[in-house]
């Protein structure tokens, strides 16, 4: 009986150590706290003792054991009454090797703006027609087929469109990321022209706001959910005018949810989506890989300016941007459709060797910033 004692005893010990390395092991590896996002504060009641001191916007906390169809997107702010003054927007769409599907997106893309959009209608309401011009850039991102001869054609053969599509190549393959940054760079500079503006540090846009739309090649993001993004933008925007904070800046991301794909498929962004959240804390955004993302085009030139992951774990590197910089982000659900020929992966084994290969780039990325290597500019 002594001996079993004994054994019990030394059990429990070894159990305990276990969970006091297991512990000790995770207090290491976890990530610093980060700084508040300007979006977590609300401007409290005039009724509010508080008055003058923001307070802490209420979050649900969501468990990692939370399967990923509970996981619940942000909550929308209550609709106001101010709106922001958008002048234009610009689709953007990185594309390498899409000549055969790129045509069938510019299609589904300008058929519903031109639905959608009255040229007449000023900017004063969070909606499509509130825009008053909507461009579509691709950027050809050294393709080796004829993309961007495809975009050339579409756009010659369909003079009555109500938008103007342009495309621009680039000499070598630079990643999807890349490409963003690029088209980014384009589009700003093409707003320079516009506002005879030489100074590159100068804002974008005075009165009225500039956006861009990022976007997949392949088309598999639906256009319907822009109305609910540039809603939820203006709602941004129009608190971080109260707050004078980064009024010009905000950046929503949609969420693609599980209906509709596999079952590796939802695991894979499962294990993604919680591995990016143990290694960089909480970004707020739960689908961090979705290609749709809607942001004014002042934070577009502060989160991708001299990205350091150009390819496709780009956009963890965006969203950590915004965290640090304390840019308003916000999360919208969006249609969504995994359409046949991915650039990323092949097969099962592919997309588990991709997802290894994009996690080790994010370790690196949070090891340079959290050594002051990389940081953004």
């Amino acid at each position: 009986m002594v001996q079993r004692s004994m054994n019990c005893s030394s059990s429990r010990l070894a159990t305990m150590g276990g969970t006091t390395y297991t512990w000790l092991l995770l207090w290491l590896v976890a990530p610093f706290s980060a700084p508040a996002f300007a979006s977590a504060f609300v401007h409290p009641s005039p009724s509010s003792s508080l008055e003058g001191r923001p307070r802490p916007r209420q979050h649900i906390r969501r468990s990692l054991l939370v399967l990923p169809s509970d996981i619940v997107l942000a909550q929308r702010t209550k609709s106001t009454d101010q709106r922001c003054a958008y002048d234009d927007l610009t689709i953007l769409l990185p594309a390498y090797n899409e000549s055969d599907r790129i045509t069938e997106t510019l299609l589904a893309y300008s058929s519903y703006i031109s639905t959608h959009h009255k040229e007449d209608v000023v900017g004063t309401s969070a909606h499509p027609d509130s825009l008053l011009s909507i461009d579509i850039l691709v950027v050809d991102d050294g393709s080796t087929d004829d993309t961007a001869g495809a975009v050339r054609q579409y756009s010659e053969f369909n003079p009555i469109l109500k938008t103007s599509i342009d495309c621009i190549s680039l000499p070598h393959n630079e990643g999807k990321g890349g490409a963003i940054e690029r088209g980014i760079e384009e589009i700003a500079r093409r707003k320079q022209q516009s506002f005879g503006n030489d100074d590159k540090n100068h804002s974008i846009s005075d009165d009225r706001t500039s956006l861009v739309l990022v976007a997949d090649a392949d088309g598999s993001g639906d256009l319907s959910c822009l109305g609910d993004m540039l809603h939820t933008l203006n709602n941004l925007l129009v608190n971080q005018q109260t707050q004078a904070l980064r009024s010009n800046e905000a950046l929503i991301v949609g969420n693609r949810g599980y209906d509709g794909a596999g079952i590796a498929r939802i695991v894979l962004r499962w294990g993604f989506r919680t591995a990016v959240k143990i290694i960089c804390g909480d970004l707020e955004i739960s689908d961090t890989q979705c290609g749709m993302k809607l942001m004014t085009l002042d934070a577009a030139n502060t989160l991708y300016r001299n990205l350091n992951l150009r390819r496709w774990s780009h956009d963890v590197e965006v969203l950590y941007r915004a965290k640090i910089l304390g840019v308003p982000v916000a999360e919208v659900p969006v249609k969504w459709e995994d359409k046949d020929g991915s650039k990323l992966v092949t097969s099962a084994g592919g997309t588990i060797g991709a997802s290894i290969r994009m996690l080790l780039e994010i370790m690196h990325m949070r090891m340079e910033y959290a050594l002051g290597r990389w940081q953004v500019n």
